[in-house]
């Protein structure tokens, strides 16, 4: 979004355009990146909608000399009366749209179509880069949360645990701020694989996890680090039995088949 507000700016203050859109188009849709001027267009698109969606589905760059005659016009204020609309290309296919409108004012013409034209190229090439950007930043946020987190349970893993251990006995030094340690394991949890198989084990750790991550979890902080090993992080002053007993209870109830259970094996350290 910044580098489509860059855009838009350069529009405004190089080609005196007072009225700008540029939008995005992937599968979600047409979505608002920046917008320029005192009007407010759909922050949401369909391909099926306005001038805009419409030059989206033909990939063809488009002047509306006057708009009210038009019937994909969405209309923002009524002294806008014209448009000029340019489909923006990657390397596959339409990536966005490119829209200026004009005012009862200041019309828009063919030399503003083939102007707004000549710069799709270019205007492209910043839009695709920027998206490849956010993409970029999305898979390198999903990989940091996949290096500290179980796939299976969604818990955070090992190494979240060793960082937070390591930043919870800094604390412990710097300021006196206490922590208890709590490690479980699963009694009950092999029979469950060998009698249901290891789908139904997978689905027993889910269960587990979610009760160590429930509700409570406000108070503590809980981990899988392999196996059916479980740890939980307990700052003080919170008294860790209640919350150690009940979270135990709670793994006793679960049922798996009306004659498996889990025992959960909890010991404590603070």
């Amino acid at each position: 979004k910044d580098s489509a507000l860059a855009l838009v700016q350069v529009l405004a203050e190089s080609l005196d355009y007072e009225y700008i859109a540029i939008y995005r188009f992937d599968e979600a849709g047409l979505t608002l990146q920046a917008k320029s001027g005192d009007f407010q267009p759909p922050t949401q698109l369909s391909p099926q909608q306005g001038v805009t969606g419409r030059v989206i589905r033909n990939a063809r760059a488009e002047l509306v000399v006057d708009a009210a005659s038009d019937l994909d016009w969405i209309s923002f204020s009524p002294q806008l009366t014209s448009l000029v609309c340019v489909p923006l290309m990657g390397r596959d296919g339409v990536i966005g749209a490119l829209s200026v409108e004009g005012s009862t004012g200041k019309p828009l013409t063919a030399a503003d179509l083939e102007m707004l034209s000549a710069l799709v190229p270019a205007f492209s090439t910043a839009l695709e880069n920027a998206t490849l950007h956010e993409r970029l930043e999305s898979l390198r946020l999903e990989a940091v949360h996949a290096a500290r987190h179980d796939p299976l349970t969604g818990l955070p893993n090992r190494r979240a645990f060793e960082e937070d251990l390591a930043l919870s006995l800094e604390q412990w030094r710097v300021a006196g701020q206490g922590f208890g340690l709590a490690v479980i394991d699963l009694a009950g949890f092999k029979a469950i694989n060998d009698s249901l198989g290891h789908a139904a084990g997978d689905d027993a750790l889910r269960r587990i996890a979610d009760v160590l991550s429930g509700p409570s979890a406000d108070t503590h902080r809980a981990y899988r680090v392999g196996g059916d090993e479980f740890l939980l992080l307990i700052p003080t002053p919170l008294e860790p039995l209640p919350l150690l007993r009940d979270l135990g209870t709670q793994i006793q109830l679960l049922e798996f088949r009306s004659d498996l259970h889990v025992m959960p094996n909890i010991g404590l350290a603070s």
